[in-house]
């Protein structure tokens, strides 16, 4: 099953208007008698949120996919689409709601795979990594969440098939 979130006009919106401001607070330095500097400074910080939001969230997507036991995230560029993280949903866990109130261990792992400049629906996969707690937070449709849910839900309770490994043919046993 695959989802890709729908883009939302916010992000530009943002950028243009955080652009905007910073070439106003920059012309409007030159009338300044005092701390001209100051406010040149403000308005390079937001003339580089804006180049922020553009790169991060308006050039870029990202599409959520569950293959067989995995969970997989891509990021898309243009026409390249790169690999983020490709987990096994045996890791355990669940996918809640990030505004929701429920209790959630600590964490030092936290990645952030959200397509839109604050959504409304964004949800946390939270799941055990190398013997740490981790989080992902992501932006997937209810059906995808129902889905990735339930799928933990069967893996914790199936068999683990060993796999074999691969031989190059010259020492079968």
């Amino acid at each position: 099953m695959r989802y890709m979130p729908k883009k939302l006009k916010r992000s530009g919106v943002w950028s243009f208007l955080l652009m905007l401001a910073g070439i106003t607070l920059y012309f409007a330095s030159a009338f300044v008698p005092k701390y001209p500097s100051v406010i040149q400074a403000v308005s390079f910080a937001f003339f580089a949120f804006s180049i922020y939001i553009i790169t991060r969230y308006v050039l870029t997507s990202y599409y959520y996919e569950i293959d067989g036991e995995n969970f997989i995230i891509m990021r898309v560029t243009g026409k390249k689409q790169q690999p983020m993280c490709n987990i096994n949903l045996r890791a355990g866990g669940e996918v809640i709601s990030a505004r929701g109130n429920k209790k959630r261990k600590p964490t030092r792992v936290k990645y952030d795979y959200v397509r839109n400049f604050m959504p409304e629906d964004k949800y946390i996969y939270c799941f055990e990594w190398n013997g740490q707690y981790a989080e992902i937070t992501f932006e997937p449709g209810a059906e995808f969440v129902s889905f990735m849910n339930s799928k933990i839900k069967e893996l914790e309770n199936a068999p683990v098939q060993e796999e074999k490994t691969p031989t190059n043919g010259w020492y079968d046993e």
